[in-house]
């Protein structure tokens, strides 16, 4: 069953309605944008985050699951996000106190929900990543949450080169051994990146075509530096 809200829920008060719409209308206010499959999302001043485009898996996280939206529809609940990363149908944010929350699919137990009847959520779902968090970074079958506690990087997920973890567990945020001192964080398909203190790279996960930039071609499920660089 899909998650939704409280039918008495309302997506926000009057006041904060107010507030968003009038960012919305000013694009300029916008701090950051990313997107996913068929969907983009945006935060805006605030920190009020909205999504637009495809909503078959609900990864516009409005309630609804119905058609599309071809302008920033109000993400629920929503009003302090600080990043934003989407893949797929699968969106994440992380606040400004540095709380997780995923909505849309659930496939590969990438909303945290471990429950293997739980296909998505209409609404931000809230992932106990411990520390709190600085960024997110989604990917096909994984997402993976930068901690401001010394640079560490905790996963999720059903991949076992990026987070090796057996199908029952996939949905608890693990710490990825061997990383540290990292300031921010990129997902591809199946591989993740980490640029670290001082600018060293280092990459794990699938390396059939190269993507680790390690110097090879295979994958590698703990972090590897990236050679060559400039």
């Amino acid at each position: 069953m899909i998650r939704r809200p409280p039918r008495s829920t309302p997506l926000y008060s009057s006041a904060a309605s107010d507030v968003y719409k009038r960012q919305v209308n000013d694009i300029t206010a916008a701090s950051q944008i990313t997107s996913g499959g068929h969907h983009a999302c945006a935060i805006f001043g605030g920190g009020f985050l909205s999504c637009w485009g495809y909503n078959g898996s609900g990864q516009l996280g409005n309630v609804s699951v119905e058609g599309l939206e071809v302008s920033p529809s109000p993400v629920f609940d929503q009003t302090e996000a600080a990043f934003v990363d989407a893949y797929g149908d699968t969106t994440c944010s992380v606040s400004g106190q540095g709380d997780v929350h995923c909505w849309g699919s659930n496939s590969s137990a990438k909303l945290g929900i471990a429950a293997v009847d739980v296909p998505g959520s209409l609404v931000p779902v809230a992932v106990n990543v411990g520390e709190g968090a600085l960024a997110v970074a989604v990917g096909e079958s994984h997402v993976c949450v930068l901690l401001n506690v010394d640079g560490y990087v905790s996963c999720w997920g059903v991949n076992d080169f990026i987070v090796d973890l057996p199908i029952e567990n996939a949905s608890q945020p693990t710490h990825i051994g061997g990383l540290e001192a990292a300031v921010s964080i990129v997902s591809g398909q199946q591989h993740m990146c980490a640029m670290h203190e001082g600018g060293a790279l280092s990459c794990w996960g699938t390396n059939i075509n190269g993507q680790l930039g390690n110097g090879g071609k295979l994958s590698s499920s703990s972090p590897t530096a990236v050679v060559g660089l400039p």
